[in-house]
């Protein structure tokens, strides 16, 4: 049954895996220039979010974290990691007695962090000595955005999802406990995702 108007009520959550792919061609092409390695623009991640269904309107939270990635030029390491999250709203566009249409808004925020690193050989007392061999590098702002998503329950509660969105991200300044920066320089990291994920959960009308 086709339903575009009458209320549905329920919730459900879910866990899954995606790709986000993060618009970081700035920060490449500064960290290259410096000697390092490219950075490449698409982040594996893990995905999981909850949702109250009220009269068709979605409300909840959602969060997701980037694996992290290793990049190497000669004696050069980078290690970096994206992540963010944060509330997220919506509306029941379209239904059937198992499948869901809904657009939703994401408000929250968003996490960067960057490990450069240089291999060297030295031996204990040198590294003692001498400690400072890498640098962890972090930020973070406002991200919002919107998404659209398609949830069908297979079995019972059981149900999959495909969710596909974009995040705008608001620049912002590297920080490292270990080091005071100056001449420092912003980067944002608007992204788009897509993710599939297992849920459960269930709806009424």
């Amino acid at each position: 049954m086709l339903n575009f108007i009458i209320s549905s009520y329920g919730g459900f959550g879910a866990y899954g895996i995606g790709v986000n792919f993060i618009n970081n061609k700035e920060l490449s092409d500064y960290i290259s220039s410096k000697g390092y390695s490219q950075l490449k623009s698409y982040n594996l991640s893990k995905t999981g979010y909850g949702y109250f269904i009220f009269k068709n309107f979605i409300i909840g939270g959602i969060g997701f974290n980037g694996f992290s990635s290793t990049y190497q030029n000669s004696n050069k390491f980078i290690k970096t990691k994206f992540s963010g999250g944060g509330f997220s709203f919506g509306y029941i566009i379209f239904s059937t007695n198992y499948f869901l249409i809904y657009p939703t808004i994401l408000l929250g925020g968003y996490g960067y962090t960057m490990k450069l690193y240089e291999k060297t050989t030295d031996s204990l007392s040198g590294v003692i000595d001498e400690p400072k061999r890498e640098v962890e590098l972090s930020t973070g702002n406002f991200m919002f955005g919107p998404s659209i998503n398609l949830t069908y329950f297979v079995y019972g509660g059981l149900n999959v999802s495909i969710n596909f969105g974009y995040n705008w991200t608001l620049s912002s300044e590297f920080s490292s406990e270990s080091v005071q920066i100056t001449n420092n320089k912003m980067f944002s990291f608007n992204n788009f995702y897509i993710n599939i994920a297992l849920g459960i959960g269930g709806f009424t009308k």
